[in-house]
């Protein structure tokens, strides 16, 4: 205490208590000197004379008098400051690893195998199995009941092995709570033996996984939709780090190299002698860009070919980009266009076909023009309307020729210069060219021009053209149905 004997005499033992003591204190010597009870223990404060606190433990008992010696109060008292640090500590020890656990919903258990018994369970094991912490902690057939029932058998398979060869257990299984919550665990076993080397019992930890089993699986499929989606789309992906030369390449750029996956573990650099010979220099040379542009953050495509070992060739563009974070490694992807290349190739043989036929249909239709100015011969095409709307469209005064009611559809320059028009113009209408016709010739032009209708058939006809400048032509008109597949008759 740092009195000296002297001192300690003249101070009253509550004095030299800590305040929060002594009222607690003073009733135990009061019971005491009442004779309510005979010793009492009590752990306190005292403080020194230099102002620190010690804690010490108590033994006080009344000692009684005799005619010489009057009773008095007889205290043993033991420094345990020591012992209180210790606790003190291990109250924040147990504190902080009960955090910790809660934080990694991580439980820690103990297990006694011959009474198939817990004999401890941390708070956070309680926790995750949803037991009630004021209950009796579950014994074995309790827990089992809690392991999920396709899981059961393999988690008694585990435990009957690690006690045949008492060695450690590492598991995962789930777990049913009573409110049918399904728990994915990570669980660890040790055993513990005494000195014969038999199993006085297990301790180990239980994990709550189950967010990061949803977060793997959840990936899993991610990954799964990824690489069938690459597969569809011929797409493959691709991680090149600059620094160490090493190859990452996604299922479907083993796919389009065709390289089997099983057989070549680590993709290296000797894809590129599959690269078509013609397209290596500008491989390479994209390599090297891809490498010193790094600092620079550039992308970059490419086109090439390559040719597999049965000499099949590929059409393949890719792209890359370099990761700004890492600064080391390249990304990117190959996508196989080979289909795409030969529909291009093919669309522009078509479009080349196309263009060299319309051209030669343009120098034809030059010729025909031409030839037909040098005969004054003239072609041409009618669409034929239905023959019960065709009376209504030229009038009564041609009550006749209004089954021919029809107008062109396409007349050659030579029929416009033969019947006097205007080649620029659009063909003229039925009624423009009837009045054209030699008023003589009408009547014998058109019952011609019925029965041909009628039968479907070929017609041939002369009759004279009247311009209005009065000059006369003489026409001879040759004239061929053109029906549909339904068998009607559409165009002449």
């Amino acid at each position: 205490m740092g009195y000296s004997e002297e001192e300690l005499r003249a101070i009253n033992f509550l004095d030299l208590t800590h305040e929060d003591y002594r009222q607690a204190n003073w009733a135990l010597i009061t019971e005491l000197v009442e004779g309510k009870r005979r010793q009492f223990q009590i752990e306190k404060k005292y403080r020194r004379k230099d102002g620190s606190l010690i804690w010490v433990n108590n033994n006080v008992s009344l000692v009684p008098g005799t005619e010489r010696v009057p009773r008095f109060i007889m205290a043993l008292s033991e420094d345990i400051t020591e012992r209180k640090r210790a606790e003190q500590a291990l109250r924040r020890s147990e504190a902080y690893l009960a955090e910790a656990q809660r934080l990694a919903e991580t439980g820690s258990w103990a297990y006694n195998p011959t009474a198939e018994k817990c004999i401890y369970w941390s708070d956070e094991m309680l926790r995750i199995f949803g037991l009630d912490p004021q209950r009796n902690l579950p014994d074995r057939e309790e827990f089992l009941r809690l392991v999920h029932p396709e899981d059961r058998d393999r988690f008694n398979e585990q435990i009957e092995k690690s006690r045949r060869e008492k060695s450690d257990f590492v598991q995962d299984y789930r777990v049913v709570l009573t409110d049918g919550t399904v728990k994915h665990i990570h669980g660890i076993g040790h055993p513990v033996l005494d000195e014969t080397g038999s199993i006085i019992e297990y301790v180990g930890t239980d994990v709550d996984v189950t967010e990061r089993k949803r977060a793997e699986e959840a990936l899993q499929r991610s990954e799964a939709y990824l690489a069938e989606a690459q597969k569809l789309t011929h797409t493959g992906s691709w991680v090149w780090n600059v620094r160490t030369d090493a190859l990452f390449w996604s299922q479907e750029v083993f796919r389009i190299y065709g390289y089997d996956p099983e057989k070549m573990a680590h993709p290296t650099w000797d894809f590129f002698e599959r690269v078509h010979p013609e397209d290596r220099r500008k491989f390479e040379q994209r390599k090297k860009r891809m490498a010193s542009t790094q600092k620079e953050r550039a992308d970059s495509e490419i086109d090439f070919r390559i040719v597999l070992p049965d000499g099949t060739i590929k059409h393949l563009h890719s792209i890359a980009h370099p990761v700004i974070e890492s600064g080391d490694e390249v990304v990117g992807t190959v996508m196989d266009v080979t289909e795409q290349w030969k529909a291009r190739a093919e669309l522009e043989n078509a479009f080349e076909e196309i263009k060299q036929r319309t051209e030669a249909l343009r120098r034809s239709e030059a010729y025909l023009a031409e030839a037909q100015k040098l005969t004054h011969t003239g072609s041409w095409a009618v669409r034929v309307p239905q023959m019960e709307n065709a009376q209504g469209d030229a009038g009564q005064g041609l009550a006749v020729l209004p089954r021919f009611g029809w107008d062109a559809s396409y007349w050659s320059r030579e029929m416009y210069r033969i019947f006097g028009l205007d080649p620029d113009s659009t063909p003229p209408s039925f009624m423009e060219v009837v009045r054209r016709v030699h008023p003589e010739d009408a009547g014998y032009y058109t019952p011609v021009v019925e029965q041909a209708i009628r039968d479907r058939a070929d017609f041939e006809a002369d009759y004279r053209l009247l311009l209005p400048n009065g000059t006369a032509k003489h026409v001879h008109v040759v004239g061929h149905p053109v029906v549909n597949a339904s068998d009607i008759l559409f165009d002449f």
